[in-house]
């Protein structure tokens, strides 16, 4: 039997690579939220409009992640992740030259397709540069950068660059530049799996049918758990930043200082719990997140 050398070198700069561009993902898909204040009233948006804007890219992620999850197992994760951190970058920017609701929802539904297809990728990739004694963790980190740089640094660094630059369109500009950067990176670091031979010391294992993988009580329990969990947090996540404007009477600027204190208080939950995974079971992890 063949046996594999682990590379901690590579495990942590995909680790590193892949969690910086998740919280990409994240960033750019919260950038809206604290410019929305601005963007209202010179596109003449609503608050119903705000919500379907921030929906229609999760459900185009959401749909997106399951369809495209396959297909990188089948073409390779760095074609897959490459193309689509590029994409997404650039269609952020487009937003900014939006002129009104369906422009918008047109950028943003096709950048949730984006997005989805990077998700499953950047996963599977992480995974497999991983030792499996630290795979927990290295997911939980990865995971948990989404909430600290799309919740937590998106609206301060919106409500900053507005006291800097002409509009809120120049801050959906420059938001392409470091997806664009990160992109490159990868494609120059990131291994592609050859047939058969894992990138860890862990064996292939059979890829299970879709039935197999719906018949698995921990699947339907973990999507319906995520789904709640992702709904809360999708609410507040949306709504808050106008809130704090409209009815709180907050200026720009201290409004992305509080509006950023939920996914300052996501990442310290995911990254404190990420490695106890590992040690105490996924199972009473999760319950106990759950309940808190």
């Amino acid at each position: 039997m063949t046996v594999f050398q682990h590379d901690t070198g590579y495990e942590r700069r995909t680790l590193v690579l892949l969690g910086v561009g998740f919280g990409l993902v994240g960033f750019d898909r919260w950038l809206m939220a604290p410019l929305f204040p601005h963007m209202m009233a010179e596109l003449n948006l609503n608050y119903s409009q705000l919500g379907s804007l921030i929906g229609v890219l999760g459900v185009a992620w959401g749909l997106w992640s399951i369809a495209m999850g396959p297909l990188s197992d089948r073409i390779g994760r760095k074609k897959i992740l490459v193309t689509t951190m590029v994409a997404f970058s650039l269609l952020s920017s487009l937003s900014g030259l939006a002129s009104g609701f369906l422009s918008l929802m047109i950028l943003r539904a096709v950048m949730g397709v984006a997005e989805g297809a990077f998700t499953p990728a950047s996963l599977a990739a992480n995974s497999e540069a991983s030792r499996p004694s630290r795979r927990g963790l290295n997911l939980g980190l990865q995971l948990s950068m989404m909430p600290l740089m799309g919740l937590g640094f998106a609206p301060i660094v919106a409500t900053q660059l507005l006291q800097i630059v002409p509009s809120w369109h120049w801050v959906f500009t420059i938001s392409a530049v470091p997806g664009l950067i990160v992109a490159v990176l990868i494609g120059r670091n990131l291994r592609e799996r050859s047939a058969g031979e894992p990138l860890t010391a862990q064996m292939p294992v059979a890829i299970p049918r879709w039935t197999e993988l719906l018949a698995s009580r921990n699947v339907i329990v973990a999507t319906a758990a995520i789904l709640c969990a992702m709904g809360g947090i999708f609410v507040i996540g949306a709504m808050v930043p106008t809130y704090l404007v409209a009815v709180l009477h907050l200026d720009t600027r201290s409004m992305g200082f509080v509006a950023s204190a939920v996914g300052f208080g996501g990442f310290v939950g995911s990254f404190g719990v990420a490695g106890i995974s590992d040690y105490i079971g996924r199972r009473l992890t999760a319950l106990i997140g759950f309940i808190a």
